[in-house]
């Protein structure tokens, strides 16, 4: 959570007058975690726990029955969480409609990633799990930046109002 805390909050890099610029990352929404089969269970809580600490709704999508789901619809009480069993043509379906803007898998698969990208332009993250969240956390943040100039003969106002 300290990294989830450190980079949600807006911070002002530079100290020049009459100007602030703040960065700042939020969570992104419309994220899906894409599950084929034989995926280790801690990188599929990891990115559930990634999920929760930002407050992101995730949906994880599966096509095939696996142990670790069982474990997951225990904790599908967490309002976050939507775990929804679906093939590969009505998960398609669902890109098309441009319902998720990224898909998170826990492993490469090459057919999937050549078939997703030609046709629509949604992220598709394939990199290993880190426990590390620093890295992992930038998957569901989305960089902003919020600039503010005082003109000419203008008032400098200091102060983050124009934030809330």
């Amino acid at each position: 959570t300290y990294w989830a805390k450190k980079l949600t909050r807006a911070q002002l890099f530079q100290q020049l007058p009459g100007e602030d610029n703040y960065f700042q990352c939020i969570p992104r929404t419309r994220i899906v975690l894409r599950l084929f089969g034989g995926e280790h269970a801690i990188d599929i809580f990891r990115v559930c726990a990634a999920a929760c600490i930002l407050g992101i709704r995730l949906n994880i999508s599966y096509a095939k029955n696996n142990d670790i789901l069982r474990i997951l619809e225990s904790c599908q009480n967490l309002s976050n969480l939507k775990i929804k069993k679906e093939d590969q043509a009505t998960f398609s379906n669902h890109l098309y409609k441009g319902k998720y803007q990224r898909i998170r898998l826990l492993k490469p698969n090459p057919d999937f990633i050549i078939d997703t990208n030609m046709d629509t332009q949604i992220l598709v993250i394939q990199d290993p799990v880190l426990s590390n969240g620093r890295i992992e956390l930038l998957h569901y943040l989305k960089e902003i930046t919020i600039s503010r100039i005082t003109h000419r003969y203008g008032q400098y106002h200091k102060g983050k109002d124009y934030l809330k």
